[in-house]
């Protein structure tokens, strides 16, 4: 077997690993929930060993063709997998999508998976109160100038305001919610994003694309960013892989330093953000944030500190089932909401291109203009009234 397909062949292993250990089997009540756990019980140590030896002997690969095949591989293996994720029948469950711990600043868990104290690093305030509306964004490769589209919209009509509206992301919807979240200038953002892509276009993006994030974040993010953004506004979600994979969303950060390191993390696509499938993070072994939350394509839905979460994605919802089957209409922000996607679905190998691929400044900015015209399409139609069904009637008031 040659280096390349072993490569590509462990790359499918890692990105399947962790929904075929039962990590993305939806909640459910009674039985049923009781066989899911012990199926999920006696997978997981397998699926967690299998997963680490096909690890090993990967580090030092620096052939950015190899690289880059191995994470198209992953891309394509990830979107068979939620495709396939389909829910069981009955009505939707109330998601708790992460279905990991919160952590604090030092990593100790503040809640579980529902949302209850649990001791940790005494940041309680992080849990209470709770906002009436937050905006979670999902994976989206090099997208993100569609989703930074989305929430400078979002921002001028006011339904999100910087370090105070609860935001939450994976992998690239990760970086977006942090710029958001601190209310850096757009036209920072902007020079600092056309610069990571003038960079991919000229070296490549397979297993470079962390070095980079990192030059641009050190130069945009102020040094008092981890303090501003521990406060609640900000959760980040990436999997711990030892000594079991583990979902982590984090919310509170030590200094400007951990914040770059849990960014990287949740940004970490194997083999697309560095030339190993895992990254270090807080003295562990860490993967994107996709694989917390693959139904929803790492959107955290809903989120722990709001009454209604609205989702971000970078791809159109008819490419993934199950966001469609677990997020609302009226919550979901997503590339073809208009009816204007080009050439649904045959315009989604171009869309999906443009995730894997540097593109032009030009595209940068017809992607972020999309994204701006999405954003005031929901505000117009959706974002006026917090629903009965997502908040109590003292908090069912109009937001803008």
């Amino acid at each position: 077997m040659g280096a390349a397909t072993r490569l590509i062949t462990a790359a499918l292993a890692c990105a399947l690993a962790l929904p075929a250990a039962g990590l993305a089997a939806p909640r459910s009540s009674g039985g049923g929930a009781v066989a899911g756990r012990a199926r999920a019980q006696a997978v997981r140590p397998a699926a967690a060993a299998g997963a680490r030896a096909r690890v090993r002997g990967l580090q030092g690969a620096d052939d950015p063709a190899t690289l880059g095949a191995a994470a198209a591989a992953v891309s394509a293996a990830a979107i068979a997998s939620v495709q396939a994720l389909r829910r069981p029948p009955g009505p939707p469950p109330l998601l708790d999508a992460t279905g990991g711990e919160l952590v604090g600043a030092d990593g100790l868990r503040i809640a579980g998976p529902a949302g209850t104290p649990a001791g940790g690093d005494g940041s309680a305030q992080l849990l209470t109160p709770r906002a009436p509306l937050a905006f979670s964004f999902s994976v989206g490769g090099l997208l993100f100038p569609y989703q930074l589209g989305v929430g400078v919209s979002l921002t001028d009509s006011g339904h999100i305001v910087p370090g105070v509206t609860p935001l939450s992301g994976s992998s690239a919807g990760s970086l977006v919610a942090t710029v958001l979240a601190l209310g850096l200038d757009l036209e920072l953002v902007m020079a600092r994003l056309e610069a990571i892509l003038a960079d991919c276009r000229a070296g490549g993006t397979a297993g470079r694309l962390g070095s980079i994030l990192e030059r641009e974040l050190v130069s945009a993010l102020p040094a008092d960013c981890a303090e501003r953004l521990s406060n609640g506004c900000l959760t980040v979600a990436y999997m711990r892989m030892l000594p079991l994979p583990r979902a982590v969303r984090c919310a509170a950060f030590k200094d400007r330093d951990d914040l770059f390191e849990v960014l990287r993390a949740s940004c970490n696509w194997p083999f697309f953000l560095a030339r190993a499938p895992l990254v270090r993070c807080r003295g562990n072994l860490s993967l994107d944030g996709y694989f917390v939350a693959p139904r929803t394509l790492g959107c955290l839905v809903p989120m722990h500190n709001a009454h209604r979460t609205v989702a971000v994605s970078a791809f159109p919802a008819f490419a993934v089932p199950t966001m469609r089957e677990l997020v609302p209409a009226h919550d979901l922000i997503h590339p073809n909401m208009d009816g204007r996607f080009p050439g649904p679905p045959e315009g989604l190998p171009e869309w999906l291109q443009s995730a894997l691929q540097a593109y032009s400044p030009a595209r940068a900015h017809e992607l972020f203009e999309m994204g701006r015209r999405h954003g005031s399409l929901w505000a117009e139609r959706h974002g006026g009234v917090v629903p009965a069904s997502n908040a109590p009637a003292a908090t069912a008031q109009l937001l803008t």
